[in-house]
């Protein structure tokens, strides 16, 4: 059986969430358990994937932001968004693979869990540009998940030799 941690939510101030999980990968080895972190935000904060941030002028945005060690476009996180982190090895039979296998696999699981719950949430099928848009949500990407034809799931992966973070 295969055992994975679970780190339970946690009080990390506003601007500490994206530190913790790029800390909690920095250390991450191919043969720990996979990591599993939800968390939120408590006040109203954008996040940026690390490539995004570097085009943009942080100092004059209207909300607290950090930035993500993954890639993808800005996410405004509001009251009731429920976040998530996924640390594992290339190699791990339930979420590994390579890019598109494994956000497949993320994606199965976390539409299961959402159905479980009485959400009728698909996950899409193929990739869809929102291009010149800066918002993630803007349009769904493949194996992400929509609710009524809107994105409402989505992630973004960093691969550090046979390992990965998806948030």
């Amino acid at each position: 059986m295969i055992s994975w941690r679970h780190l339970p939510a946690s009080w990390i101030p506003p601007l500490g969430q994206m530190a913790y999980d790029d800390e909690l990968f920095s250390e991450y080895k191919p043969n720990d358990p996979p990591i599993l972190r939800f968390f939120s935000f408590p006040v109203p904060t954008l996040t940026l994937g690390r490539l995004e941030a570097r085009r943009l002028p942080l100092q004059t945005l209207p909300f607290p932001h950090e930035i993500r060690p993954t890639g993808g476009r800005g996410v405004l996180h509001g009251e009731g968004d429920l976040c998530y982190a996924i640390m594992a090895s290339k190699q791990d039979p339930i979420v590994g693979g390579d890019l598109i296998e494994s956000y497949c696999r993320i994606g199965k699981l976390l539409a299961r869990g959402l159905q479980s719950l009485g959400r009728k949430v698909s996950l899409t099928q193929e990739k869809h540009l929102g291009l010149g848009d800066p918002h993630c949500f803007s349009a769904p990407s493949q194996a992400e998940l929509t609710l009524n034809g809107k994105k409402v799931a989505g992630g973004a992966q960093a691969r550090r030799g046979d390992v990965f973070l998806q948030q």
